[in-house]
């Protein structure tokens, strides 16, 4: 997946009305600190009307930031369309209210086909479409994000979304095919018939590999590869990188 950064950005993705990823945690971060930096009186109690010092709010938006981004909730949601207020555009967005898991597919040819529905889902009923498109009509379930948040180190919104990406953070890591493990037993017979649209060499069967569902990699080359301590470190990294955590 990659972030929206640029205003730029948003006219391909209404074009296609393209669901993405949002960082609800950050967006919620985002929204404390413009109440804090623009109206700091209206955050009060509604009895005695008391209020935290700005020093103390800024000190807790401080340690909100600090949060791994992995920890963090998100939400599917769909491109509509793009308000223009002068200068300013905003994105409005509704919220995929239903899904059949990615955790569940079974086949790489089921992984492309629900991709190339994120990016292009269509309009109308479909039902080969894996998803219930948001009624837009239900004003509670749009989301409303101005150009403003799209900065360079913006990590707010994420378009081009994999099934990976699902999985680790809509999904919260849940995966049928290796159990949440991340990482699945090879049987011998997928040495001659392949496992997940991957070749895998002879020797590897007996050990356990990476979740292709889960991570997306290719096969090790060879059993010295998939033990080698340096390949499990890398896939470990590669996994975090997704969003996905180890206890």
């Amino acid at each position: 997946m990659k972030p929206v950064t640029t205003s730029s950005q948003l006219d391909s993705i209404v074009e296609r009305n393209e669901v993405c990823l949002l960082d609800m945690t950050r967006l919620t971060i985002q929204f404390v600190k413009r109440l804090v930096n623009h109206s700091p009186g209206n955050i009060a109690t509604k009895q005695g009307n008391k209020r935290l010092p700005l020093e103390m709010w800024w000190e807790i938006i401080a340690w909100a930031e600090m949060t791994d981004p992995n920890h963090h909730t998100y939400r599917l949601v769909q491109a509509q369309s793009l308000e223009e207020h002068g200068t300013q555009h905003t994105l409005v967005c509704a919220e995929i209210p239903k899904w059949n898991p990615c955790g569940l597919l079974e086949t790489e040819e089921a992984c492309n086909e629900y991709r190339a529905y994120l990016k292009r889902p269509g309009k109308g009923h479909n039902p080969n479409r894996p998803f219930v498109l948001p009624d837009t009509n239900n004003q509670d379930s749009l989301i409303k994000l101005k150009d403003s948040l799209m900065g360079p180190d913006s990590k707010i919104l994420f378009r081009a979304l994999s099934v990976s990406d699902v999985i680790s953070r809509a999904e919260k890591g849940e995966c049928f095919l290796c159990a949440s493990d991340r990482w699945c037993f090879l049987y011998r017979d997928y040495e001659d018939e392949g496992f997940f649209g991957l070749f895998i060499p002879r020797g590897v069967a007996g050990s356990a590999m990476p979740c292709p569902l889960c991570i997306g990699v290719h096969a090790p080359e060879s059993m010295d590869e998939l033990e080698s301590v340096e390949y499990e470190k890398a896939t470990r990294q590669a996994f975090y990188k997704l969003g996905y955590m180890f206890h």
